[in-house]
């Protein structure tokens, strides 16, 4: 079940009234059951990968609250993560060996197992590990009911996408007992209404004109390029961020509050400023379970660079078993390293400059980079993006291009750029309101009723016409990691 399909709100709906009107103590099993129902959506063969993971990490944490064991930490560490290397990795090794071989004059077979990653599998592993790792060092008591960390770890809201949890935060919001809020619930529609508008009015148009180009680079030449990459910059973040509101709508309406993933982030001054703001609850565990734990900055600047490139070849590992996601990792390694290399420069530039104008360079900057960076992560391949970067500043007929790219008219130039544009006010305005302690719904909340109705409506008939025009079988981004 999608967050976009007919089905799956039949589904919330049906859990949202259950659970509202069924006593406090058997809630937890209604969620339970609701995350059987929405994991087994997907495919039954799937199941008996996460129930596996969920039992070591609970009988592992169980033994290390008794018993402080570094070796046996490791151990359970390293059974909870072979579902995630067998299933994801184990056919990339397999296929680069394969293609090592053949240099060497190796025959040309295919030995790959043909794996198929288990949904969501990323991300409640990483889930799981904190819990394990939380447990290990005392900062948490080790759930004495295998049926609340199974309602921790496939929690149905994030199970797919995330915001990744913290076993410290969520498990005591199970037993919290909640009496039903009508602003908490309604506020969790409203984010939900939003990430769809960011879903299906926003990405789903723009994923059409990046996908006709990268699914057919050898077709184009010249400032194309930088137009789908562009595209792609907006398409990744209205996805992802649009899949997250919606997560934490549905959270919401269930009494949960999950971590807020996305903080305008491409309104970041800098490469180290984007990560605080772009998948926070991911780079939030990379500093925690990985960066920290090799030495993080507390050591000579030659091991923190070594410990960023690690943690960023992680992240980048992390996404997907291909050589472009470990370049985009590693890219942004590079940016870190030498952003902390040139800091002194930069700030003392800084100084000489009005406020503003300095800020809207290093964001114009940052953007950048970033989006240069996107051009790997969307790649099939790593020579489909050698081409790309060799062809960009080249060629003619961009108009011809233009069309062969889908803008078959002015109105779908106009409507692509209002899509971007929206995006940045909402971003600067969301920046403005944060720093005065508000947000934009609780903003929206504040409007006259009849205009609040009226853009109910409007937005509804747009979310409609758009669905049937683009089509709702666009998966979001980040179910596939």
């Amino acid at each position: 079940m999608s967050f976009s399909s007919v089905s799956f709100y039949v589904f919330m709906f049906a859990v949202f009234f259950i659970y509202w009107g069924i006593p406090h103590k058997f809630r937890y099993i209604l969620l339970a059951l609701a995350n059987l129902i929405f994991y087994l959506s997907f495919g039954v063969k799937f199941l008996p990968v996460l129930i596996a993971e969920i039992i070591i990490a609970y009988f592992g944490a169980r033994v290390l609250e008794k018993k402080k064991d570094k070796v046996l930490f490791a151990l359970i560490i390293v059974l909870t993560l072979i579902p995630l290397i067998t299933f994801k990795y184990v056919d990339f090794a397999i296929y680069t060996f394969d293609k090592v071989m053949i240099k060497f004059g190796a025959p040309i077979l295919d030995h790959t197992l043909k794996l198929v990653a288990p949904i969501g599998i990323s991300f409640y592993t990483f889930e799981l590990i904190s819990y394990i790792t939380d447990v290990y060092k005392g900062k948490i008591t080790a759930e004495k009911n295998i049926i609340r960390v199974f309602v921790f770890a496939g929690f149905f809201a994030n199970i797919t996408s995330g915001p990744i949890e913290r076993a410290g935060v969520f498990l005591p919001k199970i037993d919290e007992e909640k009496r039903f809020n009508y602003e908490e619930a309604t506020f969790g529609l409203k984010l939900v209404m939003l990430g769809l508008v960011k879903k299906i009015c926003g990405a789903n148009v723009l994923k059409q004109y990046v996908d006709n180009v990268f699914g057919n680079i050898y077709e184009y030449r010249g400032p194309v390029f930088i137009i789908a990459i562009v595209l792609y910059t907006y398409e990744i973040y209205l996805d992802f961020s649009g899949y997250t509101d919606m997560a934490r709508g549905f959270a919401k309406m269930l009494g949960f509050s999950l971590s807020e993933n996305f903080l305008r982030p491409y309104l970041s001054c800098g490469v180290k400023e984007f990560f605080a703001r772009w998948h926070v609850s991911l780079s939030m565990w990379l500093k925690d379970y990985v960066y920290i734990p090799l030495g993080g900055s507390r050591c000579k600047k030659t091991r923190k660079y070594v410990n960023l490139m690690v943690t960023f070849f992680v992240s980048g590992l992390w996404h997907g078993a291909s050589f472009t996601f470990i370049v985009w990792g590693l890219l942004h390694g590079v940016y870190q390293c030498v952003a902390d290399l040139i800091k002194p420069f930069v700030d003392k530039i800084s100084g000489f400059g009005r406020g503003r104008a300095i800020r809207a360079v290093r964001i114009f900057v940052t953007f950048l980079l970033v989006s240069f960076a996107w051009m790997f992560f969307r790649a099939n391949s790593l020579s489909d993006a050698k081409y790309i970067m060799m062809n960009m500043f080249i060629g003619d007929n961009f108009y011809g291009q233009l069309l062969q790219m889908g803008f078959l008219s002015v109105l779908s130039i106009v409507f692509t750029v209002l899509i971007i544009g929206l995006t940045i006010a909402y971003d600067v305005y969301s920046e403005r309101l944060s720093a005065k302690g508000s947000d934009v719904i609780t903003e929206f909340g504040r409007l006259p009723l009849v205009f609040r109705y009226v853009l109910y409506v409007a937005i509804g008939v747009m979310i409609i016409v758009l669905r049937a025009h683009v089509g709702a079988g666009a998966e979001f981004i980040y179910i596939k990691f």
